[in-house]
């Protein structure tokens, strides 16, 4: 299959289409930058993410793009814009880098990868992936009853049964 750089949702066919539709559906925001480092396309949650659902920015330099929307935690902000320069022009990989949107304050991990082949060959694929917020348990969990501890039955019966196959009483 043939790439779709230079190219528009609606010229890449049905098929094309229904990867879009996919794209859309992830809850982690996702664009798709060509070889020049420019956005061809970003999905409604990356929309959102940045506060702006009607945003065009095809076209729109990905570094531009990168800065004017997200700022890098402390540890790299002064790194950053060199850091995805070199990644786009490089053909490099960046994985779960810390970010915070502009608009609202979200943080998120931003992953970027170029493609190598099929239908997406050539482009990059970038993800923003909200973070996690940190955990918090209950100091004793003693207290807590067993089916808090383990929210599936199935894994439960699982769990229980390994116990008794190796001559254990069950947790």
């Amino acid at each position: 299959m043939a790439g779709i750089a230079g190219t528009s949702i609606q010229e890449c066919g049905s098929s094309s289409y229904l990867h879009f539709s996919i794209f859309n559906e992830s809850s982690d925001g996702i664009a798709l930058q060509d070889a020049e480092g420019k956005i061809l396309w970003m999905n409604e949650q990356l929309c959102e993410m940045i506060g702006r659902p009607d945003s065009p920015v095809a076209g729109t330099d990905a570094v531009t793009f990168m800065l004017s929307h997200f700022a890098a935690a402390a540890e790299l902000r002064p790194l950053f814009p060199r850091l995805l320069k070199t990644t786009y022009e490089n053909g490099l990989s960046l994985r779960g880098i810390p970010c915070r949107t502009r608009a609202g304050g979200v943080d998120i991990c931003y992953s970027s990868q170029e493609m190598g082949t099929g239908l997406f060959g050539g482009l990059r694929l970038n993800t923003f992936r909200l973070r996690d917020p940190v955990p918090t348990a209950p100091q004793d969990l003693s207290s807590l009853p067993r089916r808090d501890l383990h929210a599936n039955p199935a894994s439960d019966r699982l769990i229980d049964r390994r116990y008794r196959q190796k001559g254990r009483p069950g947790p």
